[in-house]
């Protein structure tokens, strides 16, 4: 079995081990004392530094190797380079003598190798195994090559711990202790609980992990889904593609191809923009975007996406009229654009600042330039005596609205010019 102890040991806390007889044995064979449980046929500590108050190492998980060894596997702070990092200790089988036969004693729980494995931040392993080629894998969770907080990490390992082409793997030297423990009885209480079984309804969720790859081969980027589009004629449509490199230390690059005219691709934030057109209401397919790494060759991964232009009606608008002036009874010329394709989607009414069913109105229909009289209050020439002058200025307002809403308006004062009539009343027929 294996665990950890700060009884024994060379640090603060270190891997503690022991092998026990199997049940029933009998130290002095038969006829000798009763058989006897959980007997220690040997034990030992492994750990590093001094420091009682710094460090700490753990084993975790241990198995019986094809060799009648052990493989341990667990977590140091007194080795590697992070603040914790995975530790793996072989052990050669029960009674090995390095000399061979007539050498020196056997010797029960030495280390064949020992390798830790991590980076900068915390990385405990949680369980090991011996595979079928001989080597061995490690599992546990990594901070130091985490995609999010934590992730889970599995090392793949050779037969003696190694990990071809890959740097990560360090040598250790363990501090082996030989410690003496009596086992002890212990009168545990065993009760019978009646309990209550309940039926739960389990959800199942399809999780879609990310597989980052420390060392080995290059792997190509995964591009995260984006899927079609689709926006209104006049709107924005705005979002950014992302995606992830099982090999982290990889750079990746964005692209865009074969977008919509007047669409943008900005590959420093992957950010796609368009606000398209009230003439470019349609379907755009073969939108292709791709994430490329930096390796020699390098690999990439694409998506090619439909984007779809709803038509509308743009809202109307109503051009600035400017410095206008005309005499009574003419016309002043009001120009705009999204009147709509059918007479009658926009009105247009000029006078009162509130439309209502009083108000003077036209029917608009596309986008041309409208000609609209100038309502006044008088047309006769004393209008103007009163003004003292050529023109008498007339506020104006002017209002589209689109299907009983307003949506643009501009308010301007007219020059209203004094007819030439005015100048001779004998003539004047229309302003008596």
């Amino acid at each position: 079995m294996a665990g950890y102890t700060n009884s024994f040991g060379a640090g603060d806390y270190d891997f503690w081990v022991l092998k026990l007889y199997p049940d029933g044995w009998d130290p002095d064979g038969p006829g000798g004392v009763p058989p006897q449980d959980g007997i220690v046929a040997w034990e030992r500590t492994y750990g590093g530094n001094d420091d009682p108050d710094d460090h700490r190492d753990a084993a975790s998980s241990i198995r019986q190797t094809t060799d009648g060894g052990y493989i341990v596997a667990g977590d140091t702070q007194s080795f590697g380079v992070g603040s914790a990092d995975f530790w793996v200790l072989k052990l050669h089988p029960d009674g090995w003598d390095p000399d061979g036969p007539g050498g020196n004693p056997p010797q029960d729980g030495v280390i064949a190798w020992e390798r830790t494995y991590g980076g900068s931040v915390y990385d405990t392993a949680s369980s090991i195994r011996q595979t079928t080629d001989g080597g061995y894998i490690v599992a546990g969770d990594t901070w130091s090559f985490d995609v999010a907080s934590s992730d889970f990490w599995v090392l793949k390992l050779d037969q003696d711990g190694q990990i071809p082409d890959c740097d990560i793997a360090r040598a250790s030297q363990a501090t082996v202790s030989s410690e003496s423990v009596e086992g002890q009885d212990t009168s545990a209480t065993v009760s019978i609980a009646e309990g209550v079984i309940l039926s739960t309804d389990v959800s199942l969720w399809d999780a879609s992990a990310r597989m980052t790859v420390i060392c080995g081969p290059n792997q190509a980027p995964v591009l995260d889904p984006i899927g079609d589009k689709m926006v209104d004629e006049g709107n924005l449509l705005e979002f950014s593609i992302s995606a992830w490199d099982p090999n982290v230390e990889n750079v990746l690059t964005y692209a865009a191809n074969s977008l919509p005219p007047g669409a943008n691709f900005n590959p420093t934030t992957r950010t796609f923009s368009w606000i398209p057109g009230y003439e470019q209401a349609g379907v755009y397919p073969g939108v292709l975007f791709t994430v490329t790494d930096n390796c020699v060759p390098p690999l990439s991964d694409s998506e090619t996406i439909t984007i779809t232009v709803v038509d509308v009606f743009p809202a109307p608008v109503i051009d600035k009229i400017g410095n206008s002036k005309c005499y009574p009874g003419e016309k002043i010329r009001i120009k705009g654009s999204g009147f709509g394709d059918i007479q009658g989607d926009s009105v247009v009414h000029i006078g009162p600042k509130t439309y209502d069913s009083t108000s003077r109105k036209i029917k608009l229909w596309t986008d041309i330039m409208i000609k609209i009289k100038i309502p006044f209050k008088k047309k006769d020439c004393s209008w103007f005596k009163h003004g003292g002058g050529e023109y008498r200025k007339r506020k104006v307002w002017v209002t589209v609205y689109d299907e009983g809403v307003p949506v643009d308006s501009n308010t301007e004062r007219i020059k209203v010019l004094k007819p030439h009539e005015c100048d001779n009343p004998g003539g004047c027929t229309a302003c008596h």
